[in-house]
């Protein structure tokens, strides 16, 4: 199967309300030859703050942000209708499973096309980052890195790959793609391991029909692993639960509900949570034969274990019910503050249904001006705000006069807005660019780029303060 690697350049890091200035794809064989690319630039989304760190880091120029004659909408069509055009095949990215997936799935959702395309219709997911953590932990010498200061690995692509060009969709792609070659040729154990794991079928099968296995988890700087035994799915969210083979059993499986509930939040945990839909690199069971607590348990005990987890089936159900419950407790809060949510953030509250489907594709295919019919025609409220903000910002000649102002207002109620909120703001940005000043006054150019920068927003702001 195909492989496509990609990267994104944004205006922030809020995957709801930033919005994309730059995107590469390029799709490969499996030699890594690449067949086709996709290079794309757009003007900054309507009623869009950049971060200001965001410019600075991807050199983004004000002449790009209104420039373009592309607009994000176009954009995201075109990735779409070329991400279709290559399916099936496996997405690679850079650190792409907790960001670039996210930052693709949820302007799909806000452009009224499928957001799960890179997901469905044989598509899958590998991160590249992944990868190359879990290759460097198995086999130190595959690739070289810097060290910090607590004695971890550094694994910023930058620093990585040496390139200089970092932090432009393209560059960054390629030197992914680089990463990727790296592993397959000095680490292919841990390559094919990552692709069995790709989607959340295939990694639930795995951890399904393997006895015990390791669970890679990355916190405080470093890649740990950890044995563990698959024991039950999540009951709501379908997670691989599985328990931590350094802990016996026994010492656990007659406690009460209350107890074992106390248990299950302490650490060390019990319990390891493997994440199935977010492309988890798991390996073989034997890479824990050198690691402590793990290597101080005979292979006699830990199937000793197994089989006491297996034939506690009361002490399983009670597992289910607390994990439930804790994950009911916290879907009744959010549902408790649905009301606050913008609909840029609704895109976990519940799939569409095939009749909406339908409706969202015939709003891509309709004549301009019977696009404005849709604003009534759909069922999802947060869809109805996506046709109305698509239309602003494509056509706007074609909205009612009302529907118009009422946009415009909304725009300038969220980024005129002094509360502090999840996207950025006039205000915010202002702060940012004074921050910036104070470091950079002996710096004549970085001055006169936060000039541009300030004026750019300046103008923004003078056209929604009279909405």
């Amino acid at each position: 199967m195909h492989q496509i690697y990609y990267d994104t350049e944004t205006t922030g890091s809020s995957t709801a309300f930033d919005s994309i200035t730059e995107i590469y794809l390029s799709l490969n064989d499996e030699n890594f030859q690449e067949l086709e690319n996709l290079h794309l630039r757009c003007r900054l989304k309507e009623g869009v703050i950049p971060n200001l760190n965001a410019l600075l880091i991807t050199k983004t120029t004000t002449d790009q942000l209104k420039g373009n004659n592309l607009s994000h909408a176009q954009l995201i069509h075109q990735v779409y209708s070329k991400i279709q055009t290559w399916s099936p095949a496996y997405f690679l990215g850079y650190g792409s499973i907790n960001f670039d997936v996210e930052f693709l799935r949820k302007k799909f959702f806000q452009n009224l096309q499928d957001p799960y395309i890179m997901n469905f219709n044989g598509n899958k997911n590998v991160d590249v980052l992944s990868l190359i953590r879990a290759a460097k932990l198995v086999k130190d010498d595959v690739i070289k890195t810097e060290i910090s200061e607590k004695g971890n690995p550094v694994f910023k692509l930058d620093k990585l790959m040496g390139h200089q060009d970092a932090h432009g969709a393209k560059p960054d792609t390629i030197q992914a793609k680089k990463v990727s070659e790296i592993v397959f040729k000095k680490a292919n154990a841990v390559w094919r391991s990552a692709f069995m794991t790709a989607s959340r079928i295939d990694c639930e099968n795995l951890i399904r029909n393997e006895k015990m296995f390791c669970n890679l988890e990355y916190f405080y700087g470093k890649l740990r692993i950890f044995l563990v035994h698959h024991y039950l799915f999540h009951p709501i969210y379908k997670w691989g639960i599985c328990w931590d083979l350094q802990h016996h059993p026994k010492d656990y499986i007659n406690l009460d509900k209350q107890a074992l509930t106390d248990a299950m939040s302490k650490n060390p945990k019990i319990f390891r949570t493997v994440r199935t839909n977010k492309s988890p690199v798991l390996l073989n069971s034997s890479y824990s034969k050198k690691v402590e607590p793990y290597s101080k348990i005979s292979t006699e005990d830990l199937n000793q274990r197994i089989e006491i987890l297996k034939q506690a089936k009361d002490f399983k159900k009670l597992v289910s019910i607390i994990l439930q419950e804790k994950a009911l407790d916290k879907q009744h809060d959010k549902e408790s503050n649905i009301s606050q949510i913008k609909p840029e953030e609704k895109i976990y509250t519940g799939f569409p249904s095939t009749e909406e489907k339908q409706k969202m594709f015939n709003f891509h295919t309709a004549e301009w001006k019977d696009k404005v019919k849709f604003m009534d025609k759909f069922s999802l409220d947060y869809n109805t705000h996506f046709a109305k903000r698509y239309l602003y910002e494509e056509q706007p000649n074609v909205l009612p006069d009302s529907i118009y102002k009422e946009v415009k207002r909304e725009i300038a109620q969220r980024i005129l807005s002094t509360d502090e909120v999840n996207w950025t703001t006039v205000s915010e940005f202002y702060r940012q660019i004074d921050q910036e000043r104070n470091k950079s006054e002996n710096n004549p150019k970085r001055m006169k780029l936060l000039d541009e920068y300030n004026d750019f927003v300046m103008s923004i702001q003078k056209k929604y303060e009279a909405a």
